[in-house]
């Protein structure tokens, strides 16, 4: 009589692949988990090119003038969106009202709500226990726009002139920042809060944000490399408003942000 041996796999074999298929799991889930932060990243970087691109084609049709932040009077009221379809149907500017921005202005150039959303960034994150609902991915530099530069200039409220701008292949235009406020000082936003804490809102691929220069040019910067551009990285809203009345000269020099210095 033939008798036919049955193999099978012991206790131990079974537990020395389940350890070997973690290890090798936490080894290779990071670096998917990387990949997928860089195809997003190069996708926002597609994202803020289009839009830089947009912004200086409006130039060309306004005079070579940057759009503003918000279509209205300085301080307000700012005009209501309410054309279906539009960024600003969508987006919340400070987090309560849908309002006509430079998303708006530069939409006809863009043809696209959906760009103006990071694929890093969802529609309502939580930061510092704030909840930025409905705002949009990208921030426009106040001082671009004309907004934060001219605090308490009763009725100015229009974008810088292209001349204006000392160093457009040096100061940024647009960044990756999320936050209620999405016109106005990124600089003061950006240091205030990076900071002390290293967060999504700011630093939404790995840890640091893509930037749109005023040329037109995107470029990833790292957190370190924007936060020690500034000689106060605690600034406080007085020292803005301080300097929105005497930006060339100002102590509050971030040449990142501040297009009017050499």
């Amino acid at each position: 009589m033939s008798h036919t041996k049955k193999t099978a796999f012991t206790l131990i074999e079974l537990l020395v692949v389940i350890a070997i298929i973690s290890i090798l799991a936490s080894i290779l889930f990071p670096v998917f988990a990387r990949a997928r932060e860089n195809a997003r990243r190069a996708s926002c970087m597609n994202n803020l090119k289009q839009i830089g691109l947009g912004m200086l084609q409006y130039t060309q049709d306004y005079d070579e003038r940057y759009p503003a932040a918000l279509e209205g009077a300085y301080g307000g009221p700012y005009k209501t969106q309410t054309i279906a379809g539009t960024p600003g149907a969508k987006f919340r500017i400070n987090g309560t009202t849908h309002v006509v921005s430079w998303m708006d202005m530069v939409f006809p150039y863009v043809k696209s709500v959906p760009i103006f959303e990071c694929p890093s960034q969802p529609d309502s994150s939580t930061v510092t226990n704030t909840v930025y609902k409905d705002s949009a991915s990208y921030g426009y530099s106040g001082a671009i726009s004309g907004y934060s530069w001219q605090y308490g200039v009763a009725g100015s409220n229009q974008g810088r002139m292209l001349t204006q701008v000392m160093r457009p292949a040096e100061v940024a235009m647009l960044i990756d920042f999320q936050g209620v406020y999405n016109n106005q000082g990124l600089a003061y936003a950006y240091t205030t809060r990076n900071a002390t804490v290293i967060d999504k809102a700011v630093a939404p691929h790995f840890d640091g944000t893509n930037i749109a220069f005023a040329d037109g040019h995107v470029k990833w910067l790292g957190t370190s490399q924007i936060i020690k551009t500034h000689k106060n990285t605690t600034p406080s809203s007085a020292t803005v408003a301080a300097c929105a009345n005497n930006p060339t000269t100002c102590v509050w020099q971030n040449p990142l942000f501040n297009p009017f210095i050499n």
